[in-house]
């Protein structure tokens, strides 16, 4: 850092630039833009903007990114440095502030831990006999309003199979079979033959592009980031 302070650098790749060439520079600024991963931070600011401002994801995503491209290209890398103080400040503050009210609401550490009971602090102790029959009659109690409500609902129609309330999942026409369902239809079949709707409306939310662009970035990012780690491993 202070030697590019000194040759008034904007940026490390710069720096490799001004040593090892043009081509030098430009791979070192790619593999910087995969490492610094830039996405996650352009997704938090939009979530914060979409927070406050209530637009759209999108829209939010759109100007988090002509901020930070602007912000950055203006002030280089003293703008990106500046605004890691003002992280590592807030980071710190929050800290100590969230340490302090909890001293002040529920007391020291010590004392926490002193008031704890001792089951609680170690996570491989055996559990008590009296909580797992405890669990296991809250289960059988579930369990048990369950198939009164199937069977009130379902009546002669179910099949007699003992199987049929004992944990397993079944395929649609397995279904049908053993009494569970009367048929197999999708939303638009039920909407026009059952309901008698002529004119059916799909109000399911879809991503728009800048959504779809967004979720593609994050998703390769963190392929690339996942792939860099277990290339690491190996």
């Amino acid at each position: 850092a202070p030697k590019i302070k000194e040759k008034n650098f904007l940026s490390i790749p710069d720096h490799f630039r001004s040593s090892y060439g043009e081509r030098v520079g430009v791979i070192s600024a790619l593999l910087i833009t995969f490492l610094a991963s830039p996405a996650p931070y352009i997704l938090s600011m939009g979530v914060m903007l979409q927070f406050l401002f209530g637009i759209d994801l999108g829209i939010s995503l759109l100007i988090s990114t002509v901020f930070s491209v602007v912000y950055v290209w203006n002030g280089g890398f003293s703008a990106v440095v500046k605004t890691d103080i003002l992280q590592f400040i807030l980071m710190f503050a929050g800290f100590f502030l969230l340490v302090g009210f909890s001293w002040s609401n529920f007391g020291s550490p010590l004392e926490l831990i002193q008031s704890t009971p001792g089951s609680h602090l170690d996570p491989f102790l055996p559990m008590k006999e009296s909580d797992l029959k405890h669990a296991h009659q809250m289960l059988d109690t579930i369990h048990q309003q369950f198939i009164d409500v199937v069977k009130a609902g379902r009546g002669d129609r179910l099949a007699k199979d003992d199987n049929l309330f004992s944990g397993l999942f079944w395929s649609g026409e397995q279904a049908v079979n053993l009494g569970l369902i009367d048929g197999l239809a999708n939303t638009s079949t039920v909407a026009r033959d059952m309901l008698g709707a002529e004119d059916i409306v799909d109000y399911t939310p879809r991503p728009n592009y800048l959504d779809q662009f967004a979720g593609k970035l994050g998703a390769s990012i963190s392929q690339f980031v996942s792939e860099k780690a277990s290339w690491s491993v190996n």
